[in-house]
């Protein structure tokens, strides 16, 4: 018996432990460490000292917080000292409890002298992975006490081996790790690990796979954390490992994967030793190195056999992967050892995002994760051809407040991972497309790149969006993949960094150039300034002798001093010496601070190397200039300034903003050579055939969904011949079914006898027709405004800057040439069917009107069929019997029931779907073959066109993606415009083996690379480009020296603190001062914060700066400067937004003004209107008014009608709002002009939330009488469910009860009162886990076990007995939870007033299906029946025969004609629906029907009062004036 007690005279409190008569003070650290055992909890007393609420609120919530041991008494866990679990089993239980506990252990000093329990290493692989290092560090944890164990027993050891792997998944403890490492892997701890794993061989076999997979992962990241001592201590524990695992491999206890894992880590370790061998003879600089530096290993693979795709490894792996640094100052081993680095740095560049986001996600750490979104609930909901790649469409499960069409979420080219097993697998998908419309509704467009063959589609999916752009990290790592070691392009400078650059191989030793074109633009060779296939015309002259003679014939190998002066060039100096050194070196180098010229002079090499083509272009392999720049608006600029000297242009990619290129696109041109047919003929009509081919198997796949779609959509009865030629049937069926004369020979089989005079089922089922809902991607619209969204001007600005950033994404899509759209117009036939839900339905319809004797008889045959084929589609049956019942050789169609024919349908309809969803595959597979050769030929047709042109432009991110044509290409020149900004990988993926001339062109001082991750860029060099490393590495480049753009007073900012060299050209120096300020440039200071919560793009905003930056933009417009001559710069897009909101303040002339408008109206009141439009001419701003209402509030009447509209005529504009709550007890929502000043309130449109006696809750307007209910019946058996409507009477099934098991068996047909009583014994069945089922013998298996779901087990107390070991649990079908039997039974048995469904004590869900309760419930349902009756019981023929004698009145017809054919008009329409019996409702209920009758009689007493006046002869006025007011009247029903 446990006792605690308590003092009051002594402070502080004390913990004595009482043996015998031996009183031992201790400390609350050796309280904790009994958590394993309990039974030492008899032995401990605790006294207080003085201040007892101080214990209570320290303490001792220590103790309260578990359960078994608060205050009280009862039986239990959560009220009592009595029955639940122990102190050790509460051990960490939760955050709140854990940190207090935490807390109060470590504030004790007291030495633990227990190790740790059992429980408390259960408790911490709940935890997440850095809590749990944390944890094992702690000294007062015991963790220590139980390494120094001689002899821990096997169930610990095992344990502690998994909390030691769960250990190392940690990011954000690496350094707590590797002390972990230090104080576990001692040498006397390896040693028990070598004993232990014998006795896994020897007495634990079922366990050994698991074991020996987390020991590897512990060992693995020991091994790669701290690898040399993982060096000294782990080879003899893997010699262990790998002769325990021998044997059980042979005996297949182990996989394969696994042996080959603890071998790959000895030959890791192996390799690491002869490393470190070598590292000890090294020099004591080199020694200065890290351990576990990896810069001068050797790689562990291939990187060319390396995916590029991540796999689950690579975002679960413990260790960090295989990386060196990028040798910024140095040279490489050789080209592998360069490409090796490059790819490796590259991928983890957008895969560790990835990775870190996915474990944060795992470890739990919500609104903290940074790299990645995370979405919830995906599925996918169709999928579809388009661009000759198959598409998904995906459904997201979001906010309504995340406008994904306005946010920089999902943008083309994202990577997506898909998994529904927590990462174990994993599905890889890029956003294919935005369509706007999707994305309102939730919808997005994906193409997924892993393969999705075996995916199962209604899975529901865990979506991580990584924020990496992934397309230009995929084509530049497939690239990097196929450059050749061997061929690698200018390795002398870029491998080796050999710093003396030679000349091309082309430039020949006093090769002479024409410079004529520097000095005349239009002097350029006819043969390169234009193409005449394409037609482009270009103004060119043909150059006179006498013209510039200088620069006629230049060496251009020559000394700098041969050249041409700078003034017959036209050059400065600096420009001279960049120009020489791009015309004649190898590698040519040439930096450009800003405003020196970058660009131009760029133009001017190209211009001269195109002039002077001859020397480098050969005739029988003519090859292009390559131009590489990093976005696609730096691309644009270039090629927009060659057009000055040249229109043989092509430009890689379709999303060119610049009209001036649109024409020189790749797309334009290869469809004007279709167009002129300028295609080689080889590659057009290999393009039809393939183009023809893919028609085909478009139309063959989409010919087989459909009839998949069909299939699952249930409409009816496939045509038998269907079945029997896709070998569903087998063929000694077949026969039997061909004996019919009739051509549907399986409905004659599955429909015969349907008379219902021998089918019975009219009693059993009122089945409507189906509703079907086919795979849709619309939605309802979203009509509700939310709050805080942006008005329509807004979201222009978001649509425009997410279209600036999306449009770089884009590249070229091919588009189709020819008569492609012919797809769309074909028409897929759907499948045949023999009879249908929908064509009986129809049939019936068209006889309904019919009373003719041979027509109700087909009227009764037709619904006989119609209610059998309803039936007959929602019946399922067990596989497996299925298949053995149709393999019987001897089996007669013709003997089988009814719902055993419509078993083996369905089943064969289940194998058509099979069969059908096979052969789509193999089509889609077929479909990308021919894709892939599609789109090769394509390539065949581009390449044709580039070799036509002089200059080839494109991104780096398109030469990647198109590296199989550069090579094929090859071009011999490529020029690289901002190359400092460039990755590395990304320049030399531009290059092919063939490249003779590199230029490359930027400013590594400026902007540099940018890298995902920020410790790739600083600590491997991942941010330093080509262009930076060359010059660190001493190669030869020029500078720009003279700046053409700032004004000096900004130049002097840069020099020379960046750039030493920079001079000012005298043309900047004649710029006039700006107007209205004093000085020309300056800086603010302020010290206003920007807004804390950033938005969903992660960005930033600054009020003031915003109000500043406008206000200062309308004082320079005050002094004259025009809008287009001020530009504003802000480097984030929530301060873009933020800038837009802001009025512009520009003069109201301006027509293209799209903000406020700036002017006052008379009254003093801004003008509502935008600044483009004319002015407001009747001010509405609201003004308060002397004028009250008879409530007493001040009335705001529109500006222009203050004192024009007084008193009364005054209340219409009183909108306070009403808020009197009704009888109804909700809020009034309308005001004090629509309430008529409180004395008639709206109706109130809340929904109503009652519970109806179904059990569902109502959700009609709270003002309007709670109609049956609407939702689908939940009533159902074993045979069939009910089909109707929850609130329309449900008839019971006529099918024997089937409710038995080994003991018992019921009698009675199934919706009868079972004559059984349920069965006590346990159920015999084991579950998946192989424990013991909880339930009963003959009811459903509850899912949860005993012994693996204990905590979800005993969650939920009813009576207490839920922990009893022998306790038995019922499993409720209807919403799955699972309750102890006694707790349920008293909880089913509770008498109550209230009419209603029982209900699951836990989720409250109505319990319409337990075979166990089955009595009880029908015992429920028949008096929730009787209450549904009320609704549809026919009482009113006495009062629709009183309505139409009211009605045949010919004088009230005379008077009211209109009305009373209305009312005719509802009275037929419920005659006919009650005469409908296969409607599921009737439109007209018993209040509605009480309404027409009260019409009739005003109709009939307003007939009479006109009547009367019209004999007293009133003028025609009065009578018109009683008309009028029976019209109001009339009107005010119709509104009630």
């Amino acid at each position: 018996m446990k006792r605690w007690h308590s003092w009051q005279n002594s402070r502080p409190y004390k913990i004595q432990r009482i043996v015998g008569d031996n009183v031992t003070e201790v400390g609350i650290e050796e309280l904790a460490g009994c958590a394993s055992s309990p039974r030492h909890y008899e032995d401990y007393h605790i006294r207080y000292k003085h201040n007892y609420s101080n214990f209570q609120r320290g303490q001792r919530k220590y103790f309260k917080s578990h359960r078994g041991y608060s205050s009280g008494n009862g039986r239990g866990g959560g009220g009592g000292a009595g029955r639940g679990n122990d102190f050790g089993n509460s051990f960490l239980s939760d955050s709140m409890s854990e940190e207090r506990s935490l807390e109060s252990i470590r504030n004790h000093k007291t030495k633990r002298k227990h190790s740790m329990g059992f429980r408390e290493l259960e408790k911490l692989l709940k935890l997440p992975s850095d809590v749990v290092v944390i944890e094992l560090l702690r000294k007062g944890s015991g963790f220590h006490l139980l390494l120094e164990e001689d002899n821990i027993k096997d169930g610990k050891f095992m344990l502690l081996i998994k909390v030691l792997s769960h250990a190392t998944s940690t990011q954000s403890n690496r350094e707590n790790l590797c002390d972990l490492f230090s104080r576990t892997c001692e040498r006397k701890f390896i040693d028990k690990i070598c004993t232990f794993i014998f006795k896994i061989k020897r007495s634990y076999l079922n366990n050994a796979e698991d074991l020996f997979t987390k020991l590897c992962v512990f060992l693995e990241a020991y091994a790669s954390t701290m690898t040399t001592n993982a060096i000294d201590r782990l080879p003899s524990l893997l010699d262990a490992c790998t002769a325990a695992l021998a044997p059980l491999k042979e005996k297949k206890l182990i996989s394969e994967t696994l042996f080959k894992q603890y071998e790959e880590l000895q030959e890791m370790l192996t390799e690491a030793s002869k490393q470190w061998e070598q590292e000890k003879k090294l020099d004591s600089e080199e020694k200065k190195r890290q351990k576990y530096e990896m810069d001068y290993m050797e790689p562990p693979d291939d990187f060319r056999e390396y995916p590029v795709l991540p796999t689950p490894r690579d975002l679960s792996a413990v260790e960090h992967p295989f990386l060196r640094k990028n040798i910024v100052k140095g040279k490489y081993n050789d080209p592998d050892h360069y490409l090796d680095v490059q790819f490796r740095l590259l991928r983890e560049d957008f895969v560790r995002p990835l990775r870190k986001g996915i474990h944060d996600f795992k470890s739990g750490r919500g609104n903290k994760i940074k790299d990645v979104r995370i979405y919830h609930g995906v599925t996918i909901v169709g999928s579809e051809l388009k661009n000759h790649v198959v598409i998904h469409y995906v459904q997201m499960n979001m906010s309504k407040k995340i406008k994904l069409e306005n946010s920089k979420r999902l943008l083309y080219g994202n990577l997506l991972c898909f998994s529904s097993d927590d990462f174990r697998t994993l599905l890889l998908a890029s956003v294919a497309e935005r369509d706007q419309e999707l994305l309102k509704k939730g919808i997005i467009v994906v193409q997924f790149e892993s393969d999705i063959e075996m995916l199962d589609m209604s899975s529901k999916f865990l979506m991580v969006e990584s924020k990496t752009y992934f397309m230009p990290y995929k084509h530049v790592l497939m690239a990097l993949k196929n450059i050749s070691g061997t061929a690698f392009p200018l390795a002398p400078y870029i491998v080796y960094v050999e710093p003396n650059i030679k000349s091309p191989r082309y430039l020949n030793e006093g090769e002479k150039y024409d410079l004529r074109v520097i000095a005349k633009m239009k002097m350029m060779k006819k043969s390169e300034a234009y193409n005449t296939l394409f037609d482009f015309e270009m103004d060119t002259e043909e150059p006179e002798d006498d013209q510039c003679i200088n620069l006629k014939e230049v060496n251009v190998r020559g000394a700098l001093t041969t050249w041409p002066s700078e003034n017959d060039l036209g050059l400065d100096s600096s420009q001279v010496r960049a120009l020489r050194s791009g015309l004649t070196k190898q590698l040519a180098i040439i930096q450009g601070p800003p405003g020196t010229g970058k660009t131009f002079i760029g133009l001017k090499i190209t211009q001269i190397l195109l002039h002077n083509s001859h020397v480098w272009k050969s005739k029988d392999h003519p090859t292009p200039v390559l131009v590489v720049c990093f976005t696609n608006h730096a691309l644009d600029q270039f090629l927009e300034g060659m057009t000055s000297y040249t229109s043989n242009i092509v430009r890689i990619g379709s999303r060119s903003k610049s009209d001036i290129i649109h024409k020189f696109q790749i797309s334009s041109l290869v469809r004007t050579l279709h167009e002129c047919r300028g295609i080689p003929q080889a590659i057009h009509e290999r393009s039809c055939e393939l183009r023809n081919l893919m028609k085909q198997s478009e139309y063959k796949i989409k010919r087989m969904r459909n009839t998949i779609l069909c299939c699952k959509e249930i409409r009816g009865i496939i045509c038998f011949d269907i079945l029997k030629e896709e070998g569903v049937i087998p063929p000694h069926l077949v026969e039997q079914l061909e004996v019919v004369y009739d051509d549907n020979k399986l409905t004659a089989w599955l429909l015969l006898d349907t008379d219902p005079v021998n089918f019975d089922y009219e009693q059993q089922y009122t089945l409507s027709k189906p509703q079907y809902k086919p795979i849709s991607l619309t939605q309802k619209k979203i009509k509700e405004k939310e709050e805080g969204e942006l008005s329509d001007y807004e979201w222009e600005d978001a649509h425009e800057l997410l279209g600036l950033e999306e449009q770089d994404r884009l590249l070229e899509k091919d588009t189709d040439y020819g008569d492609d759209d012919d797809d769309a117009k074909c028409e897929v036939p759907y499948l045949n069917y023999e009879i249908t839900v929908d064509g009986l339905a129809k049939k019936l319809d068209n006889i309904m009107d019919i009373t003719d004797t041979e027509p109700c008889y087909n009227h009764t045959d037709i619904s006989g069929q119609l209610e059998a084929l309803n039936i007959g589609l929602s019946i399922t049956g067990n596989h497996f019997k299925l298949n053995h019942l149709e393999n019987n050789q001897q089996l007669n169609l013709w003997e089988l029931s009814f719902s055993e024919r419509w078993q083996l349908y369905n089943y064969w309809l289940g194998k058509f779907i099979d069969i059908a969803t096979n052969k789509v595959k193999t089509l889609e597979s077929n479909y990308q073959k021919h894709s892939q050769a599609l789109q090769e030929t394509r390539n065949q047709e581009y390449l044709f066109t580039m070799r036509q042109a002089s200059v080839v432009g494109m991104t780096t991110t398109g030469a990647a993606q198109y590296n199989s044509i550069m090579q094929d290409l090859a071009p011999a020149i490529v020029i690289i415009e901002e190359a400092a900004e460039i990755l590395e990988s990304h320049v030399i993926t531009s290059l092919t083996a063939n490249c003779q001339h590199l230029i490359l062109i930027g400013d590594h001082q400026q902007l540099r690379p940018s890298a995902t991750v920020y410790e790739l860029a600083t600590k491997y060099g991942l941010g330093t480009s080509l262009f930076e490393r060359l010059i660190k590495n001493g190669l030869a480049y020029e500078t720009l020296q003279y700046q053409h753009r700032m004004r000096p007073s900004i130049s002097r900012l840069l020099v020379p603190s960046i750039y030493p060299q920079l001079k000012n050209h005298p043309s900047v120096d004649n710029y006039p001062n700006i107007k209205g300020i004093t000085k020309n440039s300056f800086f603010i200071s302020h010290d206003i914060p920007e807004r804390e919560d950033s938005d969903d793009n992660n960005s930033h905003e600054n009020q003031y700066e915003a109000e500043f930056v406008t206000g200062l933009c309308r004082h320079l417009i005050l002094q004259g400067y025009s809008s287009n001559q001020i530009t504003i710069l802000t480097p984030y897009s929530g301060q873009f937004f933020l800038l837009r909101k802001i009025e512009c303040h520009l003069p109201a002339t301006n027509r293209k003004c799209n903000g406020k408008c700036p002017k006052r109206l008379p009254c003093g009141h801004p003008c509502a209107e935008r600044c483009m439009d004319v002015c407001t001419v009747t001010c509405k701003k609201l003004v308060m008014s002397t004028n009250k209402c008879p409530k007493g509030h001040y009335i705001k009447l529109p500006c222009h009608l203050i004192g024009k509209v007084n008193g009364e005529d005054a209340w219409v504009y009183c909108k306070e709002p009403c808020n009197q709550v009704l009888n109804c007890d909700h809020n009034c929502v309308g005001d004090c002009h629509r309430c008529f000043q409180g004395r008639i309130h709206v109706s109130c449109l809340q929904p109503c939330r009652k519970p109806l006696v179904c059990g569902h809750i109502c959700k009609y307007p709270c003002s309007r009488e709670c109609p049956p209910c609407q939702e689908d019946c939940q009533w159902r058996c074993s045979h069939s469910r009910c089909r109707k409507k929850c609130g329309v009477p449900c008839l019971s099934c006529k099918m024997f009860c089937n409710w038995k098991c080994s003991h018992l068996m019921c009698e009675k047909l199934c919706g009868e009162m079972c004559s059984r009583e349920p069965c006590d014994k346990p159920c015999p069945k084991k579950l998946q886990c192989s424990h013991p089922c909880v339930g009963f013998c003959g009811d459903p298996c509850p899912p949860l076990c005993r012994i693996c779901n204990v905590d979800e087990l005993k969650e939920f107390v009813l009576l207490g007995f839920e922990e009893d070991h022998d306790a038995r649990f019922v499993l409720l079908e209807d919403c799955g939870h699972t309750i102890e039997v006694q707790g349920l039974e008293g909880w089913l048995n509770q008498q109550t007033d209230e009419i209603g469904m029982k209900t699951c004590p836990k989720c409250r869900k109505p319990i319409y299906n337990n075979h166990r309760y089955q009595n009880i419930i029908l015992k429920t349902y028949e008096i929730v029946n009787a209450v549904k009756n009320k609704y549809y019981k026919a009482q009113s023929e006495i009062m629709m025969k009183d309505i139409e004698m009211v009605l045949q009145d010919p004088e009230i017809a005379d008077c009211f004609g209109s009305h009373v054919r209305k009312l005719h008009e509802k009275l037929s329409i419920r005659t006919s629906m009650k005469h409908n019996r296969h409607n599921k409702q009737i439109l007209i209920t018993e209040g509605e029907l009480g309404l027409i009758q009260f019409q009739a009689q005003v109709l009939k007493k307003a007939t009479s009062i006109l009547k009367s006046l019209s004999e007293k002869r009133l003028g025609s006025q009065v009578l018109a004036l009683f008309i009028l007011m029976v019209h109001m009247r009339w009107l005010t029903l119709k509104f009630i």
